[in-house]
């Protein structure tokens, strides 16, 4: 049933011309791609925090918009507007969650890309250290610590501890200290929802 999202997929993102338009990307900028679907309070509230952290970065948000009503759409491409380096995009459909982060991938601009959820609300200082792991070449992606507003772990990367088994999030509802003892322990994924 769901080979509609192949077919989406397909006509919709455009890979080789990504490909060869690879050079032209901007050296240092990070791409923030953050779908949203009917929800403009929280996505604004996530933009707004990603523009007033990230000051000393080269920043382009994208707020890729899945095809929300068109009252809020409108909402979110005005208030888009009032953000520094933030522009909004606008699907007809919603694509689900891949399609539209794939899609703000293609239209982005930066050396680096970053795919954040709307409802994550990032602190001060929050990008340079994820840019840094990045300066190891043998690491080719880096997720931060995702905490609940209750200063517990939501997820401090993602581990399958059996063959064949389900993802699960090691830390998740463990202090925050728990989560700094453990900064330099690799593990096997990184969740999509914070993601250079």
């Amino acid at each position: 049933s769901h080979w509609q999202w192949v077919v989406y997929a397909k006509h919709l993102l455009d890979w080789n011309h990504a490909r060869t338009s690879l050079g032209e990307r901007v050296r240092g900028r990070v791409s923030i791609i953050m779908p949203c679907y009917q929800e403009y309070a929280m996505t604004l509230r996530a933009v707004s925090a990603v523009v007033e952290n990230s000051k000393e970065h080269d920043i382009e948000v994208l707020v890729i918009d899945n095809g929300s009503t068109r009252e809020v759409s409108q909402v979110l491409d005005t208030a888009a507007a009032l953000f520094l380096h933030t522009r909004f995009i606008r699907l007809p459909l919603n694509y689900n969650f891949a399609i539209g982060s794939n899609f703000g991938v293609i239209a982005s601009t930066g050396e680096y890309v970053l795919f954040l959820n709307n409802d994550t609300a990032a602190r001060p200082g929050w990008l340079a250290p994820l840019l840094r792991r990045l300066d190891d070449p043998w690491i080719r992606g880096v997720q931060p610590l995702l905490l609940y507003p209750d200063e517990t772990i939501q997820s401090a990367g993602i581990e399958f501890l059996a063959a064949d088994s389900f993802p699960q999030t090691p830390l998740a509802g463990h202090p925050f200290e728990d989560g700094r003892a453990m900064r330099h322990i690799p593990l096997r994924a990184a969740t999509a929802a914070a993601l250079l």
